[in-house]
């Protein structure tokens, strides 16, 4: 049990149309009248993802003045304090002002109410979009300046911050009494890593053709979950945030990290749940193409869940599609890196350093620690000393002294074990691995598989402005780690101030990265055989994933005597991922349209290098595949796999799982297409050498 004797304060400033306002409310009363003070109570809350914007409520007593003063958008700054601790909770703005009556020992006295929300409903309130009537050309070059980036490789974030600066100096324009505007207090930043920077926007048309509010139209760009999107107070600036979600082993250790003492809290509920509990996971691509929902590879599965939770789906979606859709599991790389937009570091900045190398020296250092204690315990024998050393006629001091070296080497040994295991945990988690499966799938799977275990909640703390969301809590005493979500600080006159923190990813300190972390599993054709008692590993048509087409896709079977259809298949799958541009650039390397990459497969299957030439279009491809001894035209009916399919404006190969396969559209990367359907495609081009 503690007790405190303190005195909180709360300061909140007003910037109006007629000047500015400063209300200073001690929480002890400094008269014996009832209502003789300034606030009564104060409510903050703030979200890293449910909300979408930041809340206050304020009751005052009434002064005339303040009620002819405050109005609607007028700037407000919350700053709650206890002694030489102080902070600002809070940059807002006002939505409504209104008086009221409340009853003090059955006495009626009026107060002013007023309620409003963060710098975030400037976003929320200013609507975007084309103006159809006007602008014909919409669907082509979109609504605001340097809207063309969307159908480039850019990050969630790098979309964010082109959107913002643009708004930001034309339509956001609030200026306030106190010679401030809302671009002054405006803070941005924006994160991304070398993954993300790869990424392009899957159909940038519903862009293109948006009608909304511009933070909906932040939210469309933000891609949950794999990026977040929310704000908080940073070197005292109201500051929007946008990063990757980082749930994943060096994006967690980068996160500042709070510790609190049971002397700190004055309340707690916190349970687990298995009610978001999956068994299998899935990504699917959003594109034009409808049949284009493998793009992040097929659902994997933790299949000892299977028993307990049967086929428990969980399945998002995602705006982007990424050049680097397959590769290694764990951690993004290389994310934590500031690199959209220059700036000086921070202090926010400088404290996720900070808290990285705490974090891995304390996983070390703890690690280190319980090895030691565990070999202290090892009670070495007499025999054991002689048939460790080989030292048969030892006298009682001697063998005492070798029992303690022994003893100092075991110890020594288990720490550096300890050590060593703790380095190479994250290592562990972030092998690599050769399937077809995208890293959003993983990342998926692990942010996901520990929903159970993990426990969420709340806790009710004496009254501080350090927190953040966004960033770990700590619980010493139960070794419990959280992630901080939801933020909320109240101050009532002549009672005091409190701080509410809503947690969730409850695990015990070290542990969040062990088992099942990263023990995902492809579904395979005996797992189907098992789960349905049906035999596919016995069927000609394979097991597939999406469900874009019933029965899957069936293999084409072909005769290859020579190879040279599967050194094309090779090929062609060296050019995936390659980013769609029908103009200037379709002939540099890792960007096509769907004539250059046939052409660019084409030429270097012939051994021929294609840089510095120009592709024909898909109405020269018979003339000019010809005269350039490439390819030449075949009947429809004779087309094999890893031959060309041609039609007025598209062609793609045949790939030989019943799928086309090429450069599609804007947004799309290259790869496997539609289900093969003879009546879309007009002839076939066979390359010169089949």
């Amino acid at each position: 049990m503690y007790s405190y004797v303190s005195n909180p304060y709360c300061k909140i400033t007003f910037a109006t149309e007629k000047g500015n306002v400063e209300i200073f409310q001690l929480a002890n009363p400094t008269t014996n009248k009832n209502l003789d003070f300034d606030v009564l109570s104060l409510e903050t809350t703030r979200d890293v993802g449910a909300d979408d914007c930041a809340t206050f409520s304020i009751s005052l007593a009434f002064k005339q003045e303040w009620y002819d003063k405050i109005h609607s958008c007028d700037l407000v700054i919350i700053e709650l304090g206890r002694g030489d601790k102080k902070g600002t909770v809070l940059f807002g703005m006002v939505d409504n002002s209104y008086k009221s009556l409340v009853y003090v020992d059955l006495v009626p006295k009026r107060i002013i109410n007023i309620t409003g929300r963060g710098f975030n409903k400037a976003f929320m309130q200013f609507d975007i979009g084309a103006v159809q009537e006007i602008n014909a050309s919409y669907n082509m070059c979109g609504f605001y300046q340097g809207q063309d980036a969307i159908v480039s490789q850019n990050s969630p974030s790098k979309l964010i911050k082109t959107v913002v600066d643009f708004y930001l100096d034309k339509g956001i324009n609030l200026n306030f009494a106190n010679g401030k505007s809302f671009k002054d207090y405006f803070k941005g930043i924006y994160l991304d890593n070398a993954r993300q920077r790869q990424e392009s926007l899957g159909n940038n048309f519903t862009a293109y053709e948006f009608q909304g509010s511009l933070w909906t139209y932040l939210k469309e760009l933000r891609n949950a979950p794999f990026n977040e999107l929310f704000w908080e107070v940073v070197d005292d600036k109201p500051t929007l945030i946008s990063r990757p979600t980082p749930f994943n082993p060096t994006d967690w250790a980068n996160l500042p990290l709070y510790k609190i003492d049971d002397k700190d809290i004055m309340d707690e509920e916190l349970g687990t749940s298995d009610l978001e509990s999956y068994t299998v996971y899935s990504v699917k691509g959003e594109s034009l193409i409808t049949d284009y929902d493998q793009l992040f590879g097929p659902p994997i599965w933790y299949k000892p869940y299977y028993d307990r939770y049967g086929l428990r789906r969980l399945q998002v979606t995602s705006k982007y599609s990424s050049a680097g859709a397959y590769g290694p599991t764990g951690a993004s790389e290389g994310s934590g890196e500031w690199d959209v937009g220059i700036h000086e570091k921070s202090d926010y900045e400088k404290d996720l350093e900070f808290w990285k190398k705490e974090f891995d020296q304390k996983n070390i250092d703890d690690a280190a620690k319980e090895a030691k204690e565990e070999a202290k315990s090892t009670d070495l024998s007499y025999s054991d000393v002689r048939r460790e050393t080989n030292y048969m006629g030892l006298s009682k001091d001697e063998l005492e002294y070798k029992k303690k070296k022994l003893e100092e080497e075991i110890v020594k040994d288990s720490v550096d074990e300890a050590k060593s295991n703790m380095e190479s945990i994250i290592s562990e988690a972030n092998k690599e691995d050769d399937s077809q499966v995208s890293q959003k799938t993983i990342d998926l799977f692990n942010w996901n598989i520990k929903n159970g275990m993990m426990e969420n909640g709340s806790f009710i703390l004496r009254g501080d402005a350090v927190y953040k969301v966004g960033c770990r809590l700590l619980v010493p005493t139960t070794d419990m780690e959280y992630y901080i979500e939801n933020v909320s600080h109240s101050f009532v006159y002549a009672e005091g101030r409190k701080t509410t923190l809503q947690v969730t990813r409850g695990l015990k300190y070290g542990s969040r990265f062990k088992k099942p972390w990263n023990q995902w599993q492809m579904i395979t054709a005996d797992d189907m055989t098992e789960i349905t008692g049906m035999d596919y590993s016995s069927m000609d048509i394979p097991v597939q994933y999406g469900g874009s087409t019933s029965g899957g896709y069936v293999p084409i079977k072909y005769s290859d005597p020579t190879g040279f259809r599967a050194s094309i298949a090779s090929i062609a799958w060296s050019h995936a991922n390659e980013r769609y541009d029908m103009g200037s650039l379709r002939m540099n390397d890792g960007i096509s349209d769907c004539s250059s990459l046939v052409y660019k497969v084409a030429m270097e299957a012939q051994g021929r290098d294609w840089h510095g030439t120009w592709a024909p279009s898909t109405y020269t491809m018979i003339e000019q595949g010809e005269k350039l001894k490439l390819w030449y035209k075949i009947p429809l009916s004779e087309v094999k796999p890893w031959d060309i399919l041609l039609r007025n404006e598209h062609t793609e190969f045949l790939s030989d799982d019943g799928r086309t396969f090429g450069a599609h559209d804007y947004g799309v990367p290259s790869g496997p297409g539609r289900k093969y359907n003879p009546a879309n495609w007009n002839c076939g081009l066979r390359i010169y050498g089949l």
